[in-house]
């Protein structure tokens, strides 16, 4: 979807952490000032409640927006309703000077008919009275009325003139480009020659190219200035728009339907930034499969009656080939699902791959795995996991990326390592409202598993209750990962375990195994049985040898400084021996029941490792970061810095702003921030992260 903006205001004042900035993006630039008005109407969003307004409906005349970016008019002749979609402008008369400008698609005509675009008087019993337009006529037939833009203006008495434009063929060796289907812009110009006393008018027909740019003069209105209003005229209008033929005997057959973008008047001057159309845009190619438990009918995916077998790998051929040309969604059929599906390589930059339940809570997986093995763009909503399995049930890994899992439950589930979880490379995965509940019994099951080299991992929204592991782990170098919003509750000792672990277990010598940098951990609540169990929150700990390069054993000194020194020689010790940067863990906004320790940092000598004379658990939570929510940097990026040029400014804005609202933005940038790991959607909360980000950075 292609959307345009207009960047009103970008005021910057920069006193360091201060810096203040204002910024508008809209729709419709409606400026009123000493030199005049202009309305730029672009239809980024619905025109109705901006001020623009619909009279004289019926099933022959009316205006339907289009959320690509457009509008669909009908208009019929119909002398006994008065039709007009408008915008009031201030009230002008014949001595003014002002401009006009639209786009225009020929859609569908009856037999033959024109429609009315220009400036109107909101009084008028009629649209032939104060008017100043062009007629535009399509009709079904090759005729020298068909398909060409007219001058037309009517004075306050309704006496007509007209400035007719050359004869207008279908055939394009009379006049190419002038087809149905062939774009075209229409300008118009009225202006006042005060030396006859009269009103003066110019219509001219542009091609719209290829590339949605303007394109050559096709034709004008006689090629030359027409006297409109006389000497003993006048001219009274207070509406910009479209209206229909309102003096002529009504049929249905005489109508003419057409997509317009970009709708422009001015009493300033012309456009001089004109914009591509939307409708000029090839439609997305967007496809809907169906799968299903067991295969439907033919099995084809192309209906819910002919669902296909959902392991089937021709549906997921026809998904990959599809993903070249738009979106695909693929609808999964209510029910409960038994099998092994690892989803493979599949994915593509620009198009957004959608796997769906069909209903809110019917697509049950019952001792089955279905995972996302090196999945790109992918949104992965409403299923539903429980039973048994000797491993996980649901995993997003083998380098998978840009991955948003959303409104999924795991229940009652006894699995091996996790339920879910992000691994081997993956990264910007969010999962988001998820409901994480009853897994276990033995200790070595988790919720979410997130491990070995994974980055950019959003935990938003989610409910974790009762588990016999850790809750959520980010073991190995998991990096840049954050968890707001969620809910953490045990209701029995036996489910008194870490809620957020970021464990390492180094069984090889040396250990192989490394800390992350980067956490975010805000706004949780935090709830343990009141007794019994491990009830710490959020935990880092290491289990084994060092890895090289680190000392995550420490001597009794080094445990001492951990236990008893200051503040900065707790965070030195844990920077340099084990490459924890307690300020860039940033935990705050969070509520704690019921615990023993709100953050703790653990060190163990197993698998055969030598003790270096202390192990043990510590408290560090008073060490963490817990005044600065912005995440600057993930690694060795700065978020934000989407044109990677070492700072966070306008340049990045603008690249946000042509992306803004888009359901399907490119993933080959992450210009999705918010969460920090992508939800899919260009919105406010990426505006907002981007604007914290600059204030920080600048």
């Amino acid at each position: 979807m292609f959307y345009k903006f207009n960047l009103l205001n970008a005021l910057g004042k920069c006193a360091a952490k201060n810096t203040i900035i204002f910024i508008s993006i809209i729709s419709i630039s409606l400026c009123a000032a000493a030199s005049g008005q202009t309305i730029f109407e672009t239809f980024d969003s619905d025109p109705l409640p901006r001020g623009w307004s619909m009279t004289g409906l019926n099933p022959g005349n009316y205006a339907e927006y289009n959320p690509l970016g457009y509008m669909l008019i009908k208009m019929s002749r119909d002398s006994s309703n008065v039709f007009r979609f408008s915008h009031p402008i201030d009230e002008l008369d014949k001595t003014a000077e002002f401009w006009m400008e639209f786009d225009i698609l020929h859609y569908e005509a009856g037999v033959y008919q024109n429609g009315n675009f220009g400036v109107f008087n909101s009084s008028a019993p009629s649209n032939e009275t104060n008017a100043v337009c062009d007629r535009h006529n399509y009709g079904e037939y090759t005729s020298y009325r068909a398909n060409r833009h007219d001058l037309y203006v009517y004075d306050s008495n309704g006496s007509e003139a007209s400035s007719l434009s050359p004869n207008i063929h279908l055939d394009q060796t009379v006049a190419p480009d002038c087809e149905y289907g062939d774009p075209q812009r229409v300008k118009m110009h009225y202006w006042y020659d005060a030396s006859s006393n009269t009103g003066m008018a110019t219509l001219e027909v542009y091609k719209i190219n290829a590339d949605g740019t303007e394109g050559r003069l096709l034709y004008s209105n006689g090629g030359s200035p027409a006297a409109v209003i006389g000497p003993a005229k006048s001219l009274f209008i207070d509406l910009f728009g479209f209206a229909n033929r309102s003096n002529a005997t009504p049929s249905s057959g005489f109508y003419n339907l057409n997509i317009v973008d970009n709708l422009y008047f001015s009493t300033s001057g012309s456009n001089n930034t004109p914009t591509a159309p939307d409708f000029f845009k090839e439609p997305e190619k967007d496809i809907t499969l169906w799968a299903a438990a067991t295969m439907q009918g033919t099995g084809s995916g192309s209906s819910a009656g002919n669902a296909a077998l959902y392991t089937s790998s021709s549906l997921w051929d026809t998904a990959r080939n599809a993903l070249a040309e738009g979106t695909v969604t693929v609808y999964f059929l209510d029910g409960e699902y038994t099998g092994f599906l690892a989803l493979s390589d599949i994915g593509n930059d620009n198009n957004r791959l959608i796997i769906a339940g069909e209903s809110a809570e019917g697509v049950v997986f019952k001792d089955s795995y279905f995972g996302l093995h090196g999945v790109n763009n992918c949104t992965f909503e409403r299923m539903h996991f429980t039973g048994s399995r000797n491993g996980y049930v649901h995993s997003v890994t083998a380098g998978s990326r840009n991955v948003l899992v959303r409104d999924c439950t795991w229940k009652d589930l006894t699995v091996q390592w996790g339920a879910s979880g992000v691994k081997s490379g993956s990264h910007h995965v969010t999962f988001m409202n998820c409901v994480f509940e009853r897994v276990g019994p033995t200790g070595g099951e988790h919720m979410l598993y997130n491990a070995y080299d994974s980055h950019h991992i959003s935990i938003i929204d989610c409910y974790f209750q009762d588990c016999t592991g850790d809750y959520v782990r980010f073991r190995d170098h998991t990096d840049c990962a954050e968890v707001i919003g969620c809910t953490f509750v045990s209701t029995d000792p036996a489910y008194n375990e870490v809620f957020i672990s970021m464990p390492l277990f180094n069984d090889v010598d040396p250990g192989d195994e490394y800390f992350g940098t980067y956490y975010r951990f805000m706004d949780n609540d935090f709830t343990f049985y009141p007794s019994g169990g491990t009830r710490t929150a959020i935990r880092f700990l290491h289990s084994g040898y060092d890895p090289e390069g680190y000392n995550n054993l420490l001597t009794a000194a080094e445990g001492d400084i951990l236990l008893n020194g200051t503040a900065q020689q707790k965070k030195n010790l844990l920077k340099t021996n084990c490459g924890i940067d307690t300020d860039q863990v940033r935990v705050m906004g969070n509520l704690y029941q019921n615990h023993e320790y709100k953050a703790t940092f653990g060190s163990f000598p197993n698998y055969g490792a030598v003790s270096k004379g202390w192990s043990g658990t510590a408290a560090i939570f008073d060490i963490l970061n817990h005044t600065d929510p912005v995440m600057d940097r993930c690694e060795e990026c700065l978020i934000g810095d989407y044109n990677e040029d070492g700072s966070v400014n306008l340049d990045d804005f603008y690249m946000l702003a042509k992306n803004w609202q888009n359901a399907n933005p490119p993933v080959s940038v992450h210009i999705d921030i918010s969460p920090l790991a992508g939800d899919g959607e260009i919105n406010y909360y990426d505006l907002s992260a981007l604007a914290m980000r600059w204030l920080n950075t600048n």
